[in-house]
């Protein structure tokens, strides 16, 4: 308990554990109680015997003239009597005139002559003796047109005598509850909060990275839920880590070869070696890399630009942008880039809200991707079409149905043969139906694998030419940034990538 205050006598509540301060938050209430119900008692004692007074009861028997007044009730030494009083004075029985003395039979009886009511409680004032003090109630009725009254009392000396007793019983046995009920309770708060306590300890590991030990808590309660929610970011901190670590050996392996191989040649050409002949073609191969470390430099810097639009940034107000125009300007550039490749272009004016930059982005990697990979045509589509995965969408895949109005067979899926989809989605669907930009590019080169399919999207995979980036993983990462998504499929002998963009 030395551990509740402080050096200075002071009671630091701020700094106490959440097992402490659960502990005397029970005591206070308890002990509150129990000093509400010692104040309380005595009047809730004295209020009984003032009901059970202004009770009618039945006449005493008659009893040997050594007892004066039998009592109709008597509760540890506590003696209830009653006797009835006739309009003439008389009392009936007569011992009644034994047991209280004659001032205090004059006072009941000029009380009851004056009396309306049916019944009222009086206190004794005859009586200069505390311990002769009496409380009566007088109950009036009617019998042959005549009243009658009858006369209940009790000495004041004997009630204060049996509260005292009870309320001294209830300080020990009440007392005794108390102290006992302060420990039980110690118990189970100590119960309840030793969760808290394992889940306390498990996250400051987590906070010095060591998370690799699971929380097990079996509780179905608040606890046990935030016990499975702590340990759900454990599950996640452990797969972002891997991923981290993952991405950060891919860099540094993706920045290597290029550095490398622009080292290797600067001293090739250094000792007077041109590896590839001559002096302009080794400096187009340092050249060509120097443009790929760029490139990879540029996508890094552009992955950890939408990281910061999906959290901080996010609250930033969506621009107007003319996909239509945007779309029709990025391909006007990859077309003179391979000039042999047929370009069917199907553009319906589309206005989606969002990004500017990050759209741009998205368009220009799918396009460059789809043309890197085209054999001899392509085929970019944009129209306002449903949901992924609703109506007028294939089932299974996802992928739009050939809609309405279009001339193109590159928009309905294909399935795998046995029902299966080629596709894969890759951000969460966004609810309710509506109209969506639907922007896709399908290209006639060669098909994917289910393994290629599944792993495209994550960070630097390489395809079958030995390329490899970021530029599908920036994709999905716009389309979620802008509660769209993409999907990629085997389709008509290509590949087709889908995007959902929110009209």
């Amino acid at each position: 308990m030395g551990k509740l205050f402080s050096e200075g006598g002071v009671f630091p509540w701020r700094s106490l554990s959440l097992q402490w301060k659960i502990w005397l938050a029970i005591s206070a209430v308890s002990l509150f109680l129990y000093i509400t119900a010692l104040f309380l008692m005595p009047a809730m004692v004295r209020g009984f015997f003032n009901a059970l007074l202004l009770q009618p009861h039945p006449p005493p028997p008659r009893t040997p003239a050594a007892e004066s007044l039998p009592p109709f009730a008597s509760i540890q030494g506590l003696r209830l009597r009653t006797f009835t009083l006739l309009d003439d004075g008389t009392t009936l029985p007569p011992e009644a005139q034994q047991a209280l003395s004659a001032q205090l039979l004059q006072e009941i009886r000029r009380h009851a002559a004056s009396q309306q009511a049916p019944f009222r409680l009086y206190e004794s004032r005859a009586i200069q003796d505390d311990r002769q003090a009496i409380r009566y109630a007088i109950r009036r009725e009617m019998v042959y047109g005549r009243p009658l009254y009858q006369v209940s009392f009790l000495r004041r000396a004997e009630e204060e005598q049996l509260v005292s007793t009870l309320l001294l019983n209830f300080m020990l046995y009440a007392g005794i509850a108390l102290v006992v009920s302060w420990f039980v309770s110690l118990l189970i708060v100590r119960h309840l909060t030793r969760p808290l306590v394992q889940m306390e300890s498990h996250v400051r590991r987590i906070a010095g990275r060591d998370w690799h030990e699971p929380l097990t808590v079996r509780r179905g309660d608040e606890i046990g839920r935030l016990a499975a929610s702590i340990e759900a970011m454990r599950r996640q901190l452990v797969e972002q880590d891997a991923a981290q670590q993952s991405m950060l050996q891919n860099i540094s392996h993706e920045l290597k070869t290029p550095v490398m191989i622009i080292r290797s040649y600067v001293q090739a050409i250094a000792d007077g070696i041109f590896p590839r002949g001559d002096l302009a073609g080794s400096l187009q191969v340092i050249e060509q890399e120097g443009r790929r470390l760029e490139k990879l430099v540029g996508q890094l810097l552009y992955l950890t630009r939408l990281d910061y639009l999906s959290g901080a940034g996010a609250g930033r107000a969506a621009e107007a942008v003319e996909m239509h125009r945007l779309v029709e300007e990025l391909a006007a550039h990859f077309k003179l880039q391979r000039p042999e490749v047929d370009w069917q272009m199907d553009l319906a004016p589309l206005t989606v809200p969002g990004d500017p930059d990050a759209l741009r982005v998205l368009v220009e990697n799918l396009l460059d991707n789809h043309m890197r990979h085209a054999a001899s045509r392509l085929e970019v589509r944009l129209f306002a079409g449903p949901p992924p995965g609703g109506a007028g969408c294939s089932p299974g895949t996802g992928v739009p149905e050939k809609p309405a109005g279009r001339n193109s067979d590159a928009l309905a899926a294909v399935s795998r043969p046995g029902g299966g989809s080629d596709h894969r989605f890759i951000a969460t669907q966004k609810e309710g139906g509506g109209q969506w930009a639907v922007f896709t590019v399908w290209n006639d080169g060669s098909q994917l694998t289910e393994q290629e399919l599944g792993r495209l999207f994550a960070p630097f995979q390489k395809g079958r030419r030995g390329h490899s980036g970021l530029g599908l993983t920036i994709c999905r990462r716009v389309a979620e940034l802008h509660g769209g998504t993409i999907a990629l499929a085997n389709q008509n002998g290509g590949v087709i990538s889908a995007v959902w963009l929110p009209l």
